[in-house]
């Protein structure tokens, strides 16, 4: 059975390879906390800090703080509240706009559907932007050919939902969720789905 998972969802990440574009991961050793760089400026850093001491998973746990060193001092540009399993930030362009967004690894469950917090980074206003909800997808990747976010969730069948980030940086569901089972031709179906969504004006 993993087997075929393995197959369908190599083909999907396959035809979205060369538009994906490369990925970049950043953990400590230390594995509580993580720091990068922004917008390829040292002066601005984001901070990871989790707590691994609480068994619960229900309350925020972690902080994430982004600050800007000004004039030898440093200063704090917002601090958010997250639940986090662990301290790891990985950087991908999530709204075609070329430049690598932040993700902060939110959970995962026992089938391992990673979901993560979405940060866009705005370079030209050295700001980053809060993308509400995306939280909720399973296992996010992005199509950059058809700007569509996808997920795809394991839970004995395989559930496929897709999403886009408007001009207001909202994430828009499109209500075409389809699921599927094990071994049936899932990339014929992402592609149909494809197809219908690309007709939609948003």
């Amino acid at each position: 059975m993993y087997k075929l998972i393995f197959l369908i969802l190599s083909y999907l990440i396959s035809e979205s390879k060369n538009t994906i574009g490369s990925s970049s991961i950043f953990q400590t050793n230390q594995n509580n906390d993580t720091t990068i760089t922004v917008f390829g400026d040292s002066n601005y850093k984001l901070k990871l800090e989790v707590n691994y001491e609480t068994d619960n998973y229900e309350d925020y746990n972690a902080t994430l703080t982004f600050t800007k060193l000004k004039n030898g001092k440093t200063i704090s540009l917002f601090t958010d509240s997250l639940l986090c399993q662990r301290a790891f930030i990985e950087m991908r362009d999530f709204n075609n706009d070329k430049i690598k967004d932040i993700l902060v690894f939110h959970t995962t469950g026992v089938r391992s559907n990673w979901t993560h917090y979405l940060y866009l980074v705005n370079k030209k206003n050295k700001k980053l932007i809060f993308v509400k909800g995306f939280e909720n997808i399973c296992n996010p990747e992005f199509d950059s050919r058809y700007n569509v976010i996808y997920g795809y969730g394991l839970a004995g069948k395989i559930y496929f939902s897709f999403y886009r980030i408007n001009k207001k940086n909202e994430l828009i569901d499109f209500n075409k969720s389809f699921e599927s089972e094990i071994g049936d031709e899932d990339s014929v179906r992402y592609q149909k789905t494809i197809q219908e969504i690309r007709k939609i004006k948003n």
